[in-house]
């Protein structure tokens, strides 16, 4: 079969599904992707087919935006300055009307595709690519899908049995809602301000092309049936049918209801060097990485990452790697103790496949390859789905969870020290460590689930391709 996968524009998004195209193409099939320029030479590396789409509406580098300065006013005035260059941009509103005029659908049926694998989180483009005529299905780089059995994502809510989880998990999804609503205000009210700010140069697309771009997809729905439901991001056409994730991970609640394809670690993964002769092997290493694009949340990550180091210097028996984040450097933090190494961005596998704690702010693929490695883990969320991955790792007993902005000096040295010397932790680490490893078969099975039914317009498909 010929797969084509269009993920997310956003690294985290595409190397969680490098593992599930390496697995697909070991049993014979062709795996092509779509996307901005930006991701190419990322999945030329993986083996895989690239096909480039949308790109006057993403000129190269715009995928990951700068990080964020620490002062109000130089973010605003950073705003107002990335609103100049893009209303300049003579494409700024290429990306709506490609959406309006079903561009990402025309392309996929001219390459002769038997099965669209899509992200969840990419809503923009599901009701067309379901409405190509292309047999169509939704991954989730994300354990979120929309299951009021479950509380949302975005939340740190244990369910347990009984009316006071009920209601919990009904008041998460409550406030779920109502974060949503004001994040929509928030927006249009800083689209104005920008306005104001940048003398009318307008940020947001016309209406008239919005109004176009929302019948196309209201049609799109229409054609194949789909209605919108309220999920963890706002209203969704579809949610998640597939997840790439181990089953035993996630909530009991909501695991009869989704298919999990395993791990999906790609460990084989070409990593970035590393300066290993600054490391004391003699030391129990700690890793401590609030993810890539940490520098993007200041007021969070960085003076989080100011009072780890405060710690590690009451710790000289442990070594701290510190990975700061694209765009931030080691300068940020001060000055360092000896028993810290901090770096942009470091050899996530190998620094983890040797460490006995990692601090991390909970993102789904950080945590999956800890669990690889049995790392205990100390949860430290700041947005998205954290929260609820944080929530899950305390509920498997797997580590503990801290509150980055609360927790005390006292506080956060007992925990670095309690979480790799738990008997309990230890414990519950290693069984999911096994379980995690065993799913390497049980992934390339479950793909026969996930290819089910999907090859009926092969020639069709393919004689349109020619």
């Amino acid at each position: 079969m010929r797969i084509g996968i269009v993920c997310l524009p956003e690294r985290g998004g595409y190397y969680a599904t490098f593992a599930l195209a390496k697995a697909l193409a070991r049993k014979g099939h062709e795996v092509v992707y779509f996307g901005p320029v930006d991701f190419r030479a990322d999945v030329l590396r993986q083996g895989c087919e690239f096909v480039t789409v949308y790109q006057q509406a993403f000129a190269k580098d715009e995928s990951d935006p700068p990080p964020a300065p620490e002062s109000w006013w130089r973010r605003l005035a950073l705003s107002v300055r990335l609103a100049r260059r893009y209303a300049s941009r003579p494409g700024k509103w290429r990306l709506v009307e490609l959406l309006a005029d079903r561009y990402l659908s025309g392309v996929t049926r001219t390459h002769g595709l038997d099965l669209i694998l899509v992200d969840g989180l990419f809503q923009e483009v599901i009701p067309e690519l379901a409405a190509s005529g292309v047999c169509t299905r939704v991954f989730g780089t994300e354990l979120s899908s929309g299951l009021r059995s479950l509380p949302p994502s975005c939340s740190g809510v244990i369910p347990n049995s009984g009316w006071l989880g009920t209601w919990l998990i009904r008041v998460a999804w409550w406030r779920c809602f109502a974060l949503h609503c004001w994040s929509r205000a928030s927006r249009r009210g800083f689209a104005c301000l920008l306005r104001v700010l940048t003398l009318g140069v307008r940020v947001t697309p016309p209406r008239e092309l919005v109004r176009r771009m929302l019948r196309a997809n209201e049609e799109d729905m229409t054609r194949t049936g789909l209605r919108r439901v309220f999920w963890e991001y706002g209203w969704s056409s579809h949610l998640p049918e597939v997840f790439l994730c181990c089953r035993e991970f996630d909530f009991e609640q909501g695991r009869s209801e989704r298919l999990y394809l395993g791990h999906c670690i790609d460990v084989e993964r070409v990593e970035v060097e590393f300066p290993w002769h600054r490391i004391d092997r003699d030391r129990e290493l700690v890793y401590v990485s609030l993810g890539t694009h940490a520098a993007r949340y200041p007021k969070k990550t960085l003076p989080f990452l100011k009072r780890i180091v405060d710690v590690a210097a009451l710790l000289p028996s442990l070594q701290f790697v510190v990975v700061l984040g694209k765009g931030r450097q080691a300068s940020a933090l001060g000055d360092l103790p000896d028993n810290v190494v901090a770096v942009e961005s470091g050899p996530q596998l190998a620094l983890l496949d040797r460490a006995a704690l990692a601090i991390t702010n909970g993102g789904l693929g950080t945590i999956k390859e800890c669990l690889w490695f049995g790392v205990p883990m100390i949860v430290v969320p700041c947005r998205w789905d954290q929260p609820g991955n944080a929530a899950r790792v305390v509920f498997q007993r797997l580590g503990l969870r801290m509150n980055g902005g609360r927790a005390r000096a006292p506080k956060r040295r007992a925990m670095i020290e309690e979480c790799p010397r738990s008997p309990e932790i230890q414990r519950a680490t290693a069984l999911m460590s096994e379980r995690f490893r065993s799913s390497s078969g049980e992934m390339d099975d479950k793909i026969g689930s996930l290819l089910a039914g999907c090859a009926v317009n092969s020639s069709a498909n393919r004689a349109l391709a020619r």
